[in-house]
């Protein structure tokens, strides 16, 4: 009850307590002036006494009345029990650990990895369907699955052989972003929107294999969009999914595999320009320089060879080709330079021939150093930024 009837209400009763307070201080003057009566008595006159209780009668219904007319105003306004909405959401993790079986060749890895979920008890098993992005085997290895009062814990693990657009322009300093996407409840017509359990998500101390390290793992949903509602006449928009997904850094050790492919190239490349240094004023020594410079060249070429075998895929243009087209280069220049000091050496012009072929493979060592040193650090600064670790969109 509200409005004028709660204010009137409000007046009356205060006019009624009003009324019995006068009443009352009657009552105590009238005792004190009686010494007839036994004190500890409250007694008032004969006319006074039904005025009393009357008064008092009168307070107590309005009393009653006005706390039934409040009670559902005072009810409404207690603070009620709010409903948790962390109970009716699907809690997800993954822990990493291992990756293995990395084939660049077949664009794929090895990863295992477990999977959690904590889901409301009366609501179906999360993990009874699911489904992991790009995986071209999924296999379940164990799994678990308790009540803690009204919550489900569920826990499985999976090794999954997973599809990967492999990145090999900066081979061998190369870093690769990797994501292992997992749908919970895959076979429901609209998956939720899952919260993350980033406390306890991760991934093991050793997880990649020989060559390789990981870093910066991440855990964060996001929702995925197909192209296209598939027909469906009820659908106005492209069908979305909602995937947990854990992505993290791969990164390789490069600086053993790279002295390794590259020592043939770079003993190549120093062989030919110290054959520059032979003087060609005599036939058998220009023979004998440019069989040298002829022979480095079919070793960098051989090197090459082994350079492809190693990355995985020969179809992509990778940092060592570059560094081996240089080599190429510069081979091709010093047997041009050793034929330009014969020309000059059969034109009695030796002295001009020493000077020239001294000064060219002088500042052709300088250039050649410094262009391998700039495509190495440019691959070295080359590296997916952090940021990616959260942007990256995964497909199915």
């Amino acid at each position: 009850m509200s409005g004028p009837l709660s204010t009137l209400i409000t007046k009356i009763i205060k006019f009624a307590a009003f009324q019995s307070i006068v009443i009352g201080r009657n009552c105590l003057m009238e005792r004190q002036s009686s010494n007839a009566q036994p004190p500890g008595r409250f007694i008032c006159s004969p006319g006074q006494r039904p005025r009393h209780r009357v008064a008092g009668f009168f307070i107590c219904c309005l009393a009653a009345s006005g706390l039934l007319a409040n009670a559902p105003a005072a009810i409404s306004q207690m603070p009620q029990p709010m409903l948790s909405a962390v109970s009716d959401q699907i809690t997800v993790g993954i822990y990493l650990t291992a990756i293995q079986d990395i084939d660049t060749s077949q664009s794929s890895f090895l990863a295992d990895f477990y999977v959690w979920t904590k889901s409301p008890a009366d609501a179906p098993d999360p993990l009874a369907k699911v489904t992991v992005v790009r995986a071209k085997t999924q296999t379940t290895l164990n799994e678990w699955r308790q009540k803690f009062s009204d919550q489900i814990w569920s826990l499985r693990k999976y090794r999954c052989e997973l599809l990967n657009d492999w990145d090999l322009g900066n081979f061998p300093f190369d870093r690769h972003v990797l994501a292992i996407g997992v749908i919970p409840q895959s076979d429901e017509y609209t998956s939720p929107s899952y919260q993350v359990d980033e406390k306890y998500s991760g991934m093991a101390d050793y997880v990649a294999p020989h060559g390789w390290h990981i870093t910066d793992f991440k855990i964060f949903s996001q929702n995925v969009a197909y192209g296209s509602n598939f027909g469906d006449p009820n659908a106005t928009a492209p069908y979305q999914y909602n995937a947990v997904t854990a992505s993290f850094l791969l990164i390789r050790e490069p600086w053993r595999l790279f002295f390794k492919l590259m020592a043939g190239a770079y003993l190549a490349a120093g062989a030919a320009l110290l054959g520059c240094f032979m003087k060609t004023n005599h036939p058998p020594v220009f023979a004998g320089r440019i069989g040298l410079q002829i022979a480095c060249l079919f070793a960098a070429i051989i090197n090459h060879r082994e350079i492809g075998n190693a990355a995985g895929q020969r179809d992509t243009f990778i940092l060592p080709d570059a560094l081996q087209l240089l080599t190429y280069v510069l081979i091709f220049i010093s047997l041009v330079l050793t034929l330009r000091s014969r020309s000059l050496n059969e034109r009695n012009q030796e002295t001009r021939a020493l000077r020239e072929e001294r000064r060219v493979t002088l500042c052709l060592a300088l250039l050649f150093l410094l262009l391998n040193g700039a495509l190495v650090w440019a691959a070295l600064a080359a590296t997916p930024i952090s940021s990616m670790l959260r942007t990256i969109q995964i497909g199915d």
